[in-house]
């Protein structure tokens, strides 16, 4: 876990998270790697080599919203989810992946995996209560009653989610570019 100090008062709110920018920097430089050797399936399979059990099945996505989950990384539960979570991987209390059978989008696994490989190097936000209070947050926008301690984990579950989707943002970009490219050149190439 990435540990960084922060100071609050009722007028200053400072963090000191240098290392914390130094590794998210690495984490994007890596998975980068990652995604381009790896199609959907071996991401899948790189997951669980890691210890991360992948669990398929044909109804996931009604199952995980009844849960108010989706596809994906589904941290670490407790209750009642904790149990339907130990059922369906055989673990208890962990992290488990969780999809619907058949074809995944692929920007949508890639953003999923990007905040699973961001939690597997300690990047802050993946807690439970940070979790919770992300999915609350995005029901109902309230968090003028939360404590800042509170608000600060919520913060960091924000910044993992938007880091993901900043990254698979830019990947399509890439992608979108570079298929682009290629038909052009297919065509008869451009006109400069």
């Amino acid at each position: 876990m990435v540990k960084k100090k922060i100071i609050m008062d009722k007028n200053t709110h400072v963090e000191f998270s240098a290392q914390l920018q130094e590794l998210a920097a690495q984490i994007k430089a890596e998975i980068a790697q990652i995604v381009a050797t790896h199609d959907n399936e071996q991401l899948l399979a790189y997951i669980e080599s890691k210890g991360t059990p992948v669990v398929r099945f044909k109804r996931a996505p009604i199952v995980l919203r009844l849960l108010d989950e989706e596809e994906g990384l589904i941290v670490q539960q407790r209750g009642f989810k904790r149990f339907l979570a130990a059922l369906a991987s055989g673990r208890d209390g962990e992290p488990i992946f969780v999809l619907r059978t058949g074809e995944v989008s692929r920007l949508g696994l890639i953003h999923q995996f990007y905040k699973w490989y961001s939690m597997q190097k300690g990047m802050p936000g993946f807690d439970w209560e940070s979790q919770q209070l992300f999915k609350k947050s995005m029901r109902t926008r309230n968090v003028e009653r939360m404590p800042l301690s509170k608000i600060a984990g919520l913060k960091e579950a924000v910044a993992r989610d938007r880091e993901a989707s900043d990254w698979a943002y830019e990947y399509a970009k890439a992608q979108d570019g570079t298929k682009q490219a290629f038909d052009k050149m297919n065509a008869g190439g451009a006109n400069i």
